[in-house]
């Protein structure tokens, strides 16, 4: 295919024991997800809360994060990512395994105050949750070499534990997400899916040093520039 002027090298991620990479398509996002009990009752009939980011603000931890100069209030959160491997739309809980590729460990950075502001006059969150760096990822592992259960999540901030909870506290479970998501956008292979964060979201600091990860899945560090 010829375009008119040049196109950005697509937005990819490294894939564990493979010379390989996961082409990104879009990242989609899950708030208010995490329960202080397991299997907590669902009060929604939807998702609570679904925002994107742009696939291009991606990082790879190696590289580090900047801190963007247009917030004091940078938040971290911890968060089990899903990959989707197939191209599908208003899939089934039951058939929602299908059509992930794998897992990784994702970073969703929030400006907070930018947020906030967004809340306040009912905006887009986009300022607050899509810039560059906002979502640092893990390579991902294939689906086969991981069983999610009761596995564990945690994130440390300069070695002192900060995030600490356990896949079973999720409130929507990971194919109720990748079914209800269908129904809203047909899904592509390269999707991302960042599925929410447990207890102590924190704000980092440049020179910080944050390291999580899932248990099964993998771990993820990296240092705030």
């Amino acid at each position: 295919m010829t375009y008119i002027i040049s196109s950005p090298e697509r937005p990819a991620l490294a894939v564990k024991n493979n010379t390989k990479l996961f082409p990104v398509a879009r990242v989609f996002g899950i708030g208010r997800n995490y329960s202080e009990t397991p299997h907590a009752e669902k009060k929604e009939s939807d998702l609570t809360v679904l925002f994107m980011k742009d696939a291009y603000m991606l990082s790879r931890a190696e590289d580090g994060i900047h801190y963007p100069e247009d917030t004091k209030q940078l938040r971290y959160e911890i968060e089990l990512v899903v990959a989707i491997g197939k191209q599908g739309k208003n899939v089934s809980v039951a058939a929602a395994n299908d059509y992930i590729y794998g897992y990784a460990v994702g970073v969703d950075f929030t400006k907070y105050d930018a947020q906030e502001i967004a809340k306040q006059h009912a905006w887009p969150w986009d300022r607050g949750k899509s810039f560059a760096g906002c979502a640092p990822c893990s390579p991902i592992v294939p689906k086969e070499e991981v069983t999610l259960d009761n596995n564990s999540i945690w994130l440390k901030r300069n070695n002192v534990d900060a995030q600490n909870g356990n896949l079973a506290q999720m409130i929507w479970t990971v194919p109720e997400i990748v079914a209800l998501i269908s129904t809203q956008f047909e899904l592509l292979p390269g999707d991302l899916i960042f599925t929410g964060t447990p207890q102590g979201i924190g704000m980092t600091a440049k020179g910080d040093v944050l390291e999580g990860g899932v248990e099964q899945v993998g771990t993820i560090q990296f240092k705030v520039y």
